[in-house]
């Protein structure tokens, strides 16, 4: 689950770089974020952070606790 959430971390936060005079752009939550943060619109950027939120949230209650679950029951050391 930490690696999972580590590297979607990872791939929202390299959808906008810039480096130097040179700027990628991928479409995604992560640019979307960044553009709007780069405009100043604020509401836009909370809409952005409280999808990601959402998703973070459903993503664990939906599969991961499941996921846990089963693991826990098929198992066991005991």
């Amino acid at each position: 689950m930490m690696s999972v959430s580590g590297g979607w971390f990872f791939v929202v936060a390299s959808e906008a770089i810039t480096v130097g005079k040179t700027s990628v752009t991928l479409p995604g939550l992560g640019s979307y974020i960044a553009q709007w943060t780069e405009k100043g619109n604020y509401p836009h950027i909370v809409l952005g952070i409280a999808v990601m939120s959402l998703y973070v949230v459903c993503l664990n209650r939906f599969v991961w606790r499941r996921l846990y679950a089963i693991s826990q029951t098929r198992y066991r050391l005991d």
